[in-house]
């Protein structure tokens, strides 16, 4: 393959080239006289030239899009020094994990979520996306081959969902609402009272969630074709897929083996979409329960893998099989599987109690299997709040590629707020000199426009640096399971693992000093406010500015509620006659302060959402946090106050924010003739006048204006579809009230820099 392509900013020379000589994904950057040449092993390697180039021009990508940083400009090509490099990735196998369950994750994504986040994956030069279900959920059909029609579909199988905003069930502790009861205007954000995810609350036939045989089956199929769509986007974009669920298999059917009923899980996988691998998930029972390879558990987990190798081998499978799971095997034989399977398919496990413990070191007695390894980006016990987890990262990709690990994956659910964690995984991937310090300098730069070497710079490196993990120890190469030597965050977590699910928020003894002072380097940070400039570089420094602040307005919340909590407890001690005067004049007043603080912290929240994972945010305290807090001492007081409470003591029903337009998915690259539709948001107090989709093919110069359409009328959902066949770029305006000026997305468009959107032929 050799070809030229002319820039049209330098007329700089860029050759595309085959060379054999490099590696599969080893790729070249090479200057000449006249211009340069960027070779690669394969198409593939070449591609993550193009984007070591685009690096190199100061574009960073992430997977909410592409960055251009430095005032919003970029530099000539012209303007590059001399250079030389060969690139090729330290892991063969590099990627993420986005796990299901919560709301701040992939179950509330949809088709263009899915391909934008596939798209991105390939641009930060990673190549897989997997992803593990629980066996209710429907992400894998479970059930024997006479069950499936031809065309994949299934006519029989079992309950399952994905979460849902209105359901039968609290599962993780989510209490079902109708978004429309969202506290502090939130509803507007979403186009129904039941929301999820739209295999299941889409099109003509959608509901809440499945309550028939009939819907359960509507679900799966949709599921299906749902990886058929985003699957196949994946294998255009040079990204591996992965799918699985727990072993052993359940919803085992009388009379058939364990090995008939892969026959059927694989037969439709087949049947339905594309895939890579189908990786089975160990028992989460093998991280904390003591089961030895003589053991029953262990004995059925081998009898299930060897059955789904089996069935593999019949039905002659166009994808491997891996493994998973939340160690390595059991506690005190973590590399049975090794010795007990056939085969040199994959091993991998998630890191260990959460990614506090370093790479499991049996990863370096596992001969007869390649192996992966997988870090946490986050974890859920935090899922509400920051989490920042670099320097853990680059530990555990050092480690595992000591051990001789081949597959490096992140576990997250959340998109933006794992933002660094995730450049962490990308970036060791390809070279594991890389510290936590090189990599919060360029989002420094990136992010902010703060040049390096500035003083802005360096408060900005000093507060991420400040907030991020540490290790309490060395990591001995010998190190018996179980050291004491663990990872722990140094920014504030003022939520933790409560009501039976993630992030919750629960009163708090700290006070105000005490908690200024866990704070002070995100104040540190805040103070920087000032001193950026650049359209996209203050609207960036915004989302992670109220970001932090979100964190401390819980923090006070929680103050202010371990201050409630113990009025009311010295109520309830008191005689019955003076009950009613002391609910009145000490709890009421410590009731409305609560009710406030929700208010400035639902506010800040909705003032960075941005993507599904800040929605699910808003879900999570709404339906978890929120009923388990302010409605129980509202109830509590409510017992000393036959009068009722005014309504005044709760917090308000409607939007009292600054007007906002931002979009939840933006994608960067599309198919042609794709049919692409592009979704809005409107947060406004006020009415919502004319909102615009203005569009044009690349180098246009006139726009096409097509109004965008409201999904539900009240809500501030707005759709527009296009179906490009060439390269274009676009920008969103919204009419609020009786402003001056309509609201524009993205801010950048205000000075000429719109969203870009490449056409793939």
């Amino acid at each position: 393959m050799h070809s030229d392509i002319v820039t049209q900013t330098d007329c700089t020379k860029i050759w595309l080239r085959h060379s054999p000589a490099l590696a599969a994904e080893g790729h070249r950057l090479q200057t000449t006289e006249d211009g340069l040449i960027i070779s690669g092993g394969s198409e593939q390697a070449i591609l993550y030239g193009v984007y070591t180039l685009c690096e190199k021009l100061g574009i960073r990508f992430t997977l909410e899009g592409d960055i251009i940083p430095h005032g919003d400009s970029i530099p000539l090509l012209k303007e590059l020094p001399h250079m030389d490099t060969i690139d090729q990735p330290v892991f063969p196998i590099r990627g993420l994990q986005p796990f299901h369950d919560f709301a701040e994750g992939p179950d509330w994504w949809d088709a263009q979520k899915w391909k934008s986040v596939m798209t991105q994956i390939s641009k930060l030069k990673m190549n897989f996306i997997g992803i593990h279900t629980y066996p209710t959920e429907p992400a894998v059909w479970i059930g024997l081959p006479s069950w499936i029609n031809k065309d994949g579909t299934v006519k029989q199988s079992y309950s399952t969902t994905w979460l849902t905003t209105i359901r039968d069930t609290d599962e993780w502790g989510y209490q079902s609402k109708a978004t429309s009861n969202y506290t502090v205007g939130s509803g507007v954000m979403f186009d129904a009272d039941c929301f999820g995810t739209p295999a299941m609350t889409g099109g003509p036939k959608g509901f809440c969630y499945p309550k028939t045989p009939q819907e359960d089956n509507i679900v799966f199929n949709r599921v299906g074709q749902l990886w058929n769509d985003t699957f196949s986007w994946a294998k255009k974009v040079g990204v591996k897929t992965a799918i699985g669920t727990n072993t052993p298999i359940p919803h085992t059917v009388p009379g058939h083996t364990t090995q008939e009923v892969y026959e059927g899980v694989f037969e439709r996988i087949m049947r339905t979409h594309p895939l890579d691998y189908y990786w089975v998930w160990t028992p989460e029972e093998f991280e904390w329960k003591n089961i030895s390879v003589t053991s029953k558990e262990w004995k059925d987990t081998v009898d299930d893998i060897t059955a789904a190798i089996n069935a593999a081998k019949k039905l002659n499978v166009p994808f491997g099989l891996a493994t998973s799971g939340w160690q390595l095997g059991p506690r005190n034989a973590r590399t049975a599987l090794d010795k007990a399977l056939p085969g040199n398919f994959p091993l991998g496990a998630l890191s260990r109690d959460l990614g506090r413990e370093p790479t499991d070191v049996a990863y370096k007695n596992i001969t007869r299997h390649a192996k992966w390894t997988i870090p946490w980006m986050e974890d859920d016990p935090g899922l509400t709040s920051s989490e920042l987890w670099v320097n853990r990262t680059l530990e555990h990709a050092r480690e595992a590629h000591k051990f001789g690990v081949t597959g490096f994956l992140g576990i997250h659910w959340r998109t933006n707020e794992v933002l660094p964690s995730v450049w962490a995984v990308a970036k060791s991937s390809w070279q594991l000199s890389t510290t936590d310090a090189s990599l919060y300098g360029d989002f420094c730069t990136t992010m902010f426009g703060f040049g390096s070497g500035t003083q802005n710079y360096t408060s900005c490196l000093d507060s991420f640096l400040g907030m991020d993990s540490w290790i309490n120890g060395p990591l001995p190469e010998n190190r018996p399971y179980g050291i004491m030597v663990k990872a722990f965050t140094k920014i504030p977590r003022p939520v933790d693992w409560d009501y039976d699910g993630p992030g919750g928020i629960k009163a708090n003894t700290s006070s105000m000093a005490v908690i200024k002072e866990r704070y002070k380097m995100v104040f540190k940070f805040l103070s920087l406010e000032p001193h950026v400039s650049g359209v996209g570089n203050a609207y960036r420094f915004g989302l992670w500015a109220n970001q932090f602040r979100f964190m401390y307005d819980i923090q006070i919340f929680e103050m202010y509620l371990n201050e409630f909590d113990t009025e009311i407890a010295q109520i309830r001690k008191l005689p019955a006659q003076k009950q009613h005067h002391a609910a009145k004049r000490f709890g009421l007043p410590l009731l409305n302060q609560l009710a406030r603080q929700w208010e400035v912290l639902v506010v800040r929240l909705q003032s960075f959402i941005s993507s599904s994972g800040e929605l699910g945010t808003l879900a999570n305290i709404e339906q978890r946090s929120f009923p388990e807090t302010y409605e129980v001492a509202y109830k509590a007081l409510s017992k000393f106050l036959p009068e009722g409470i005014p309504a005044s003591h709760r917090p308000t029903n409607n939007w009292i924010a600054p007007s906002r337009l931002f979009m939840l998915t933006t994608r960067t690259v599309v198919g042609n003739g794709e049919s692409v539709p592009l979704e809005a948001i409107v947060g406004t107090s006020e009415g919502i006048g004319k909102v615009m989709l203005h569009h044009r093919a690349m180098g246009s110069k006139t726009f096409t204006v097509t109004p965008m359409q409201a999904v539900t009328v009240g809500r501030g959902v707005y759709r527009a579809v296009l179906v490009p066949t060439a390269d274009f770029e676009y920008y969103i305006t919204a009419e609020v009230g009786t402003a001056a000026n309509p609201l524009v997305f993205p801010p950048q468009a205000q000075v000429g820099k719109y969203q870009t959107v490449v056409v793939a032929k």
